[in-house]
């Protein structure tokens, strides 16, 4: 029981914390000149567009550094619905195993 808690418990935090990290690894790969003097609404106003971009909905040419993360926000999300794949697999696998034993 305590290790499905664990698992469980692992899984909650990772789907918590996962806009926030991509968020934090999205913004330290934009060149510092571009956000060393923004607010917190204008980063936030910075991120919408790169995610618009990648989602394609796109109202004026955006500057080559917002495509540029727009690119790394979709690697970062997609790699990370893989891993998030992965480790239920690799959680389902232990407890069948753990099960059986």
């Amino acid at each position: 029981r305590l290790n499905n808690t664990i698992v469980l418990g692992s899984l909650v935090v990772w789907l918590l914390a996962q806009d926030a990290v991509i968020q934090n690894m999205v913004f330290a790969a934009v060149p510092a000149t571009l956000t060393e003097n923004m607010t917190s609404a204008e980063r936030a106003l910075l991120l919408s567009e790169v995610v618009n971009v990648h989602h394609g909905r796109i109202f004026q040419e955006p500057r080559p550094e917002v495509v540029e993360a727009a690119r790394h926000y979709g690697a970062l999300v997609s790699s990370a619905g893989v891993a998030l794949v992965v480790t239920i697999a690799v959680a389902c696998a232990a407890g069948l195993a753990w099960g059986w034993s």
